[in-house]
Formats: structure tokens, C-alpha cells, sequence
């Protein structure tokens, strides 16, 4: 026979464990908040904490837990895993700020895959969400995502625009990483929009953000923009520094393209200044290195500096090829910006087409919901009106019987004498007419007899009419 106290024993052993790896669950995922942007060295330490305790995870864990996973196989470089980890939260419950979260993430990865139709759809998701996220960093990335994905397609002018939202909402929040991308960003786009003192503030400020934070990407980075800034504005030394500055925090981030930028911004300024010696001995350098760049851009650039070097050179065979390879990448970019373009309007178009579906369904309502409203109004005037005239009538009705009382009253008293109450001498009159007037038709006698008192004047001097 299993006793009392061993029954309960069984039962904590089977419910305990799973409380306490919930328990410790929820304690690493404290730790890991899926709305950050962890260092990737924590997040594979988390995700090596939390996988074998995800089976007794809650629903939210799960969730958090899925979105840690997302964004850990997206900069994996495994796009494919990281798009069916979004697909299943798109069919789970999710808060506001994790479907946004998860959203962005979908976004960056198919701006990789360049499928634009699908980062363009998306996008308008996050903002549609924006009215009731509630963490202000949530918003930060919707608004500095839209920012850059809307620069690829041209528009600079409501890329700017994203990235000042972006900022207001970085500001918002506590978080100095966010505030310091938010600020290189705003400059990228102020640098787009050919506003370079704005920029250069901008650069400056994530400058400040990135040193207090570690974040040494942002800030290589930015040095490398305020170079290009310099160099905009014809100031080849100061831009030459910036240039330098950059170049050993961006290796030391291992950002290729920071790199690129910056080490073909010193071949550019060294051409412009005519110091060929440097141009020879940068290009020695790094000619390999940015021939074979991914980036369309900076491959643009390169191919022209190149023609150009080889026209000053004298190598005109040369500098046609060169110019060929710029043709040939200018189209190339054309094409890539053209597409990304119109994944931008037709996206834009379809999200408006349903806007004007959404704004002539909701006018219909509006409308149905007038006349609904006019009918009922219509209907209670209608009963209030018939049960005004019901009272009205009742009342007339009412005041008519009180009228025909009151005229018989008043008839009734006009043929009595008030201080008798007898019949009034016109009464009496109009009784004895009608009386001579039978006796007459009938021929019959008609008698009249007549009284008085002598001296009863004196009784109603003496002792008043009532009383007589």
C-alpha cells in the first residue's frame, strides 16, 4: 500500500525538475533579451545554455528562444534556417515587439538574398505594428531598417526621414548602442543628402557613443565617413586622417568593405593631389584587393579611378578597358538599383491599392453606420412623437371633461341663489313660464302664490343675510 508521504515524494520528483528548468530557463533568458543586439560570442553561449532545456520551455521562452535562434543562424550566414525559424513565429502568438523584432530580422536577410519584394512586404508589417509596440527599441530598428533599405531603392529624401525617426526613438530608450548606430546612420543619410555639417555632427556623435559602448565597428566606421566628408568638401589632409584613424579599428572588426572604402578614398585623393608615386605605390598595395570587391559601389569607383590613372598614364588601350569594367558594373548596378526600385513601388503600390480597399470599406461603414443611426433617430423622433400626441391627446381629452364639469357647475350655480340655495328669481321665472305655458296648452288652471315678510329687512340688518 503506497502510503500518503510517498505519494507526494513521487509527485515532487515528477513536478520539480521541469519547474527548475523553467526556473533556469527564464534566469539565462533574463540575460539574452531577443529585442538586443547581443555580441555573437554571448548569443552562442546562451543558445548552448538554453537548448537543452527548451523542451520544457513556456510558450514566451519558446518564442525568445526562437528569435535568439533567428538571428543567430542569419548572421551564420545560414538564410535558409533563419527564414523557417520566421516562418514558424509568424504562425505563433507573438507580442508586438517580437513580431517586429523577428520581422526585422526577415528583412536584413532577404536584403542579403535580394529578394526586395519580401523585404519591402515586410517592412510594411513592422510599421503597421509600430502604433502598438511598446519598446522604444523596437521601433529604433523598424525605423533605421526602413532607413537604409529605403536609401537602396533612391529615395533619399524618406530615407532621411526613417533615419530621423530613428533617432527620436533611439533617444527614447537606454540603450547608448542604439543610440550610437542610430547616429551613423542619421549621418550616412545626411552624407546621401549632401548635408555634410549635419553629417559630420551626426559621425561625431556615434563617434562618442562607440567609445563609451566598445563598439569599435561603428566607430571605425564613422571616422572612415567623416574621411569621405572631408573629401567632399576638398579637404584632402583632414580627410586623409579620418582615412588612417579608421583603418585599424576597421581591421581589427575584420569589415572588409570599411576597409575597402577607406584605402580607395586614399587612392582617390592622392590622383586628385597629382601625387602618382602614392597612387603607384596604394595601388601596389591594394589593386588586387579592390578589383575583387563584392560591393558594386566601390567596384564603380574603382574601375573608373583606374581609366582615369591609366588616361593620365598614357595608356589609352588600358584605360579603355578599365572604362569597359565601369560600363560594365555602372549597368550592372543600374540594374540591381532598378530592381530593388521596383520591388520599392510595387510594393508601395500594392500596400496603397489596399489602403484605398481598407479607406472605401471603411467610408461604406461610415456610411451604412450614418444611415443605421438616421433610421433609429428616425424611429425614436417617430415614438416620441406619437407618444407626445398620446399625451397631447390625453390631456386635451382631460382638460375637455374638467371644462364640460366646470360649464355644468357653472350653469348649475348661475340658477341658484348663492346665499340659499334656492332657485334664483331668473330660474324661477323661466320655471313658472314654462309651467303657464303647459297649463295653457292643457287648459288647466294655473295658480300663482306670493309671500312676504314684513319688516324682514330689519333680520338682515340686525343680524346679516346669512342669517335671514
Amino acid at each position: 500500500m503506497i502510503s500518503r508521504v510517498n505519494l507526494l515524494w513521487a509527485a515532487w520528483l515528477f513536478l520539480y525538475p521541469p519547474l527548475v528548468l523553467c526556473g533556469d530557463l527564464e534566469e539565462i533568458l533574463k540575460e539574452a533579451d531577443p529585442l538586443t543586439t547581443l555580441p555573437m560570442l554571448q548569443l552562442e553561449q546562451v543558445l548552448s545554455e538554453v537548448r537543452p532545456l527548451a523542451e520544457q520551455a513556456t510558450i514566451d521562452q519558446a518564442n525568445r528562444i526562437a528569435l535568439l535562434e533567428m538571428r543567430y543562424w542569419a548572421v551564420k550566414g545560414d538564410y535558409q534556417k533563419a527564414l523557417e525559424i520566421f516562418q514558424w513565429l509568424q504562425e505563433q502568438t507573438l507580442a508586438p515587439d517580437y513580431r517586429m523584432r523577428a520581422l526585422d530580422l526577415a528583412i536584413q536577410v532577404n536584403i542579403i538574398l535580394q529578394d526586395y519584394i519580401a523585404a519591402f512586404t515586410q517592412l510594411n508589417k513592422a510599421h503597421r505594428l509600430l502604433p502598438w509596440a511598446s519598446a522604444s527599441g523596437a521601433k529604433y530598428r523598424v525605423y533605421s531598417t526602413a532607413a537604409q533599405l529605403i536609401l537602396l531603392a533612391g529615395d533619399k529624401k524618406r530615407s532621411l526621414e526613417a533615419a530621423q525617426q530613428a533617432i527620436f526613438w533611439a533617444e527614447q530608450g537606454s540603450d547608448p548602442k542604439d543610440k550610437c548606430t542610430a547616429n551613423y546612420i542619421l549621418g550616412s543619410m545626411q552624407l546621401r543628402n549632401d548635408m555634410l555639417d549635419k553629417a559630420e555632427r551626426s559621425y561625431w556623435r556615434s563617434i562618442e557613443l562607440a567609445k563609451q559602448t566598445g563598439l569599435k565597428l561603428i566607430q571605425g566606421d564613422a571616422l572612415q565617413a567623416l574621411g569621405d566628408v572631408e573629401k567632399e568638401r576638398g579637404n584632402y589632409q583632414e580627410a586623409i586622417t579620418y582615412y588612417q584613424l579608421s583603418r585599424p579599428l576597421l581591421e581589427k572588426a575584420d569589415f572588409v568593405q570599411g576597409l575597402d572604402d577607406a584605402e580607395l578614398g586614399l587612392i582617390e585623393i592622392a590622383f586628385a593631389s597629382g601625387d602618382d608615386s602614392r597612387v603607384n605605390q596604394l595601388l601596389a598595395a591594394s589593386q588586387s584587393k579592390l578589383e575583387s570587391s563584392s560591393d558594386l559601389s566601390i567596384l564603380k569607383r574603382f574601375f573608373m579611378l583606374m581609366s582615369q590613372i591609366e588616361e593620365r598614364r598614357g595608356n589609352v588601350s588600358s584605360a579603355l578597358e578599365w572604362h569597359k569594367k565601369y560600363v560594365s558594373t555602372s549597368e550592372q548596378q543600374a540594374a540591381q538599383n532598378e530592381t530593388i526600385a521596383l520591388a520599392y513601388q510595387e510594393v508601395e503600390f500594392d500596400t496603397l491599392a489596399k489602403e484605398e480597399q481598407i479607406s472605401l470599406l471603411q467610408e461604406k461603414n461610415l456610411r451604412l453606420e450614418a444611415e443605421d443611426r438616421i433610421a433609429r433617430q428616425q424611429k425614436i423622433i417617430f415614438v416620441i412623437g406619437l407618444g407626445g400626441a398620446l399625451i397631447i391627446s390625453l390631456l386635451l381629452g382631460l382638460l375637455l371633461i374638467r371644462s364640460l364639469r366646470e360649464k355644468r357647475e357653472f350653469r348649475r350655480l348661475s340658477r341658484l341663489d348663492q346665499l340659499t340655495g334656492l332657485k334664483n328669481h331668473k330660474t324661477t321665472y323661466e320655471l313658472a313660464q314654462q309651467a303657464f305655458l303647459n297649463c295653457k296648452v292643457g287648459k288647466r288652471p294655473f295658480t300663482v302664490v306670493i309671500g312676504d315678510i314684513d319688516y324682514f329687512k330689519r333680520v338682515n340688518d340686525n343680524h346679516g343675510h346669512a342669517a335671514g
